[in-house]
């Protein structure tokens, strides 16, 4: 099946993890870069990244700093298109992970600590 969505990531290449995009360096010359799927800690090294799209994009194809500076600009956005979607995934279930041990440890905290859960009234009542 070579089905492809907007960013012409196919169904195998999304199982898989990567994904093959050949790139223009501002030379003229091409190079193929494998965007790939990052692991959980890789997950958090890009949000920390946040608005940093030049270390994003050498995050996802695995290159060294600086090495953005060397493609053009649509071979610089594809990558981070293609990156984005291969990764849609595990972006959104890191967070969903994050999301649930926060509230978890919310709740712990209420619990060893009333006085951060109730209202100040509960909290001087006698009991």
């Amino acid at each position: 099946m070579s089905e492809k969505n907007n960013s012409g990531v196919t169904p195998t290449e999304l199982i898989e993890g990567v994904k093959r995009v050949e790139v223009i360096l501002r030379t003229g010359a091409r190079e193929t870069v494998f965007v790939r799927c990052l692991s959980p800690r890789l997950v958090k090294q890009w949000l920390a990244l946040a608005d940093d799209e030049p270390a994003i994009v050498e995050l996802m194809a695995g290159k060294p700093a600086g090495w953005s500076d060397t493609i053009d600009e649509d071979s610089f956005y594809h990558v981070l298109e293609v990156g984005e979607e291969v990764n849609k995934g595990p972006l959104a279930r890191y967070i969903s992970k994050r999301q649930a041990r926060a509230e978890r440890f919310a709740g712990i905290v209420r619990a060893v600590n009333p006085l951060t859960g109730g209202s100040p009234a509960s909290a001087s009542a006698p009991a």
